[in-house]
């Protein structure tokens, strides 16, 4: 994701995204959001609602630290959002089973979205080393091996083809007998 869309994000909701610039030993948002534009507006809805569940939690919890996001990826063709706070399944704390359910609902509406565009999109795995979301347009681009990747300032940083045929040249050991 384009830096400023990063900034904009940490800026207009500070509780949700607190620990964006703190050191990888404390969270993953360290590394910003691992998504690509397509799903900036999945995001932005997820962040909203999370932002308003975040205060709703601080005002029975003062006295606590309040729940923020660890990391935003896309894993497996799909948004992933996690948490870093306790297990709400164990905890029973409503406020958090409600950031749950909607970070749940985002990757829902994740998998019927292009994460390059942000057209509707097929979850996708047929053809691809991997799974991914794409629209039809972007999925076609995927295989004529123009690779779209998290990094929109980026192509995909190495073709498979190429990396196949490395992998051919190194010689295999033959099992010990």
């Amino acid at each position: 994701m384009k830096q400023e869309l990063d900034d904009r994000l940490v800026k207009t909701f500070p509780l949700t995204y607190a620990d964006r610039h703190k050191d990888k030993t404390v969270t993953c948002m360290c590394w910003g959001f691992n998504v690509s534009e397509g799903w900036l507006s999945i995001v932005e809805d997820l962040s909203q609602k999370l932002e308003t569940l975040i205060q709703e939690w601080l005002t029975k919890n003062p006295d606590k630290e309040h729940p923020r996001v660890a990391q935003v990826k896309e894993k497996f063709g799909l948004l992933r959002v996690y948490l870093d706070y306790y297990d709400s399944k164990r905890d029973g704390d409503p406020t958090v089973a409600a950031m749950w359910s909607a970070i749940n609902e985002a990757a829902a509406v994740s998998a019927k979205t292009c994460e390059w565009c942000g057209s509707p999109g097929v979850f996708r795995s047929e053809k691809m080393p991997w799974k991914k979301t794409f629209c039809d347009d972007h999925y076609a681009l995927w295989l004529s091996g123009k690779r779209p990747w998290v990094d929109t300032n980026k192509e995909f940083p190495k073709e498979i083809d190429d990396l196949k045929s490395i992998l051919k040249s190194i010689p295999k050991e033959k099992p010990a007998s």
